[in-house]
């Protein structure tokens, strides 16, 4: 897994997609754990900025629009799309610079 980001523009990607990891099963899997745990007890504790209690639709609605923007900012799925036929890699798809790598 690498974390792909951008020191010249702030241009950042979610770690590569690989059997371990992809924004989907990470949602399936803390979907998971909810359907598993207490949902009351876990929801109750969960406010927004003004102090109001959030409903289930409203954080699984929040994960679902966090996964949608991993997904779509993701310009290299795997290090192997990042990688260039000559073994170099493709820079930053905003500015064009070198990418970090964590």
């Amino acid at each position: 897994m690498a974390y792909l980001h951008c020191h010249k523009c702030g241009w950042q990607q979610d770690d590569f997609w690989d059997e371990q990891y992809n924004p989907l099963r990470s949602l399936l899997n803390w979907e998971d754990s909810l359907l598993k745990s207490r949902l009351d007890e876990y929801f109750t504790q969960t406010v927004d900025e003004d102090g109001n209690r959030l409903l289930c639709r409203e954080m699984l609605a929040r994960k679902c629009e966090r996964a949608a923007r991993v997904i779509r900012n993701m310009a290299f799925r795997t290090e192997q799309e990042w990688k260039k036929p000559d073994g170099s890699h493709y820079g930053c798809p905003h500015c064009h610079s070198w990418l970090d790598v964590d």
